[in-house]
């Protein structure tokens, strides 16, 4: 979670824009954790923590502890997308296990689309693109 904050202080935020990150990144933690009790379909709790996580930054900004929440998506959005199953689907589609290499990336494309769309939506609710 430091790394993240202090990615996202190195490439361009501030110490709000960090600290914040930080906030949103520990109820992110909370978040996956509690939904992984529910053992839902990890789809289903892609969207569902981004949601709320983009919901959580965009209610930091407006209490004033972030001045923009870009850099803070940015830094959730890393810590969500499924880098080692693309890596694996990649490595099945090189090594000759097509089939299973097209399923696990088009896993990996709807795991993503499911993260953007909760972001989305979140960004919906709260204003627009005029939240940005």
């Amino acid at each position: 979670m430091l790394a993240i904050t202090s990615i996202c202080y190195i490439l361009g935020g501030n110490l709000r824009d960090m600290i914040g990150t930080a906030i949103v990144t520990f109820f992110l933690f909370w978040i996956t954790k509690i939904l992984s009790y529910l053992r839902t379909v990890q789809i289903i709790n892609n969207i569902i923590s981004m949601f709320l996580s983009t919901v959580i930054a965009f209610m930091l900004e407006r209490l004033g502890l972030i001045e923009s929440t870009q850099w803070t998506l940015i830094s959730i959005s890393l810590l969500m997308i499924p880098g080692i199953p693309l890596v694996n689907a990649f490595r099945n589609l090189i090594c000759g296990h097509e089939l299973n290499g097209i399923l696990q990336l088009l896993s990996v494309i709807l795991e993503s689309a499911f993260l953007a769309a909760g972001m989305y939506f979140s960004v919906i609710l709260m204003g627009g693109t005029g939240a940005w």
